[in-house]
């Protein structure tokens, strides 16, 4: 089962389930898989109940999704834990899994996070660099500006994606801690599409973004502090890839899965 661990209030979540056989082949549900989601405080009776549908069907077995408004008038308190319960049968044969996740406040984290980053005199920081050979690392609370050189971009590139996930390369798109998209041309779409595996609210795109020099072979990505501070220290991998005219719809890599890090600043407060 994959699930974030951890969701701003007012965001959707998304988990997912792979169902199994007995003899652990990859199976269909039977019927559409049920969940149950219980506050901690109060596990009797649930938040939120449902059923997960079927993701790309076309081309997996056994893989099914679904997605919850993590909302105070759902009943989402933040600070507070929560248990997703999945059900599903499989040959008549039933099975369950379950995952706990923390709702936070990412708007409530970042306007502290600025109030006191407000205060400091920057006329005097050293900038220490986020880019060492092919391993990046991301400071939380901290701007990512770097530029990705040496690279070779065909010229008829029609998007770049640079996505950094945790190590296990089985995470799917959607549970990205980053993602970020530039489209040729341009489209309003384009900036941060994943953060911390939620979907951008309104106006967050503009918290990240690519510039691209296809002559030089150059991708400058970054990553403004709002969306670092939502980021937990971590071990990482990330990638680009490239999508051109006739690429495969995965697109090609232009840049392959290498190693980065997420850490927090040493100064952790100014007051």
């Amino acid at each position: 089962m994959g699930c974030p661990t951890e969701i701003s209030i007012d965001k959707n979540l998304t988990f997912t389930v792979c169902t199994h056989a007995a003899d652990r082949r990859e199976a269909n549900a039977d019927e559409a898989p049920t969940f149950r989601v219980y506050a901690a405080a109060d596990n009797d009776i649930p938040l939120l109940t449902g059923t997960l549908d079927r993701i790309d069907a076309a081309n997996t077995v056994g893989f099914y999704g679904a997605t919850i408004a993590c909302t105070t008038a759902n009943g989402f308190v933040v600070d507070e834990n929560y248990t997703v319960k999945v059900r599903a049968v499989v040959d008549t044969d039933p099975a369950g899994i379950s995952y706990t996740f923390l709702v936070t406040n990412t708007a409530e984290l970042l306007a502290e996070i600025k109030a006191k980053t407000d205060l400091l005199d920057t006329s005097a920081v050293t900038v220490v660099s986020g880019i060492d050979g092919d391993e990046l690392t991301f400071y939380v609370g901290a701007t990512f500006n770097e530029t990705i050189t040496g690279l070779t971009i065909p010229s008829d590139w029609v998007k770049v994606l640079f996505t950094l996930k945790l190590e296990d390369a089985a995470y799917a798109d959607n549970a990205a801690l980053l993602q970020v998209q530039l489209s040729n041309p341009g489209v309003a779409a384009d900036g941060l599409i994943r953060c911390n595996g939620a979907a951008p609210g309104t106006g967050e795109a503009a918290w990240a973004g690519l510039t691209i020099n296809q002559a030089t072979g150059t991708v400058q990505v970054r990553v403004h502090m709002p969306a670092t501070a939502a980021l937990l220290p971590r071990v990482c991998r990330w990638d680009l890839k490239v999508i051109t005219s006739d690429s495969p719809a995965e697109g090609m890599p232009l840049v392959v899965s290498s190693p980065a890090e997420i850490r927090y600043t040493t100064t952790r407060s100014t007051s």
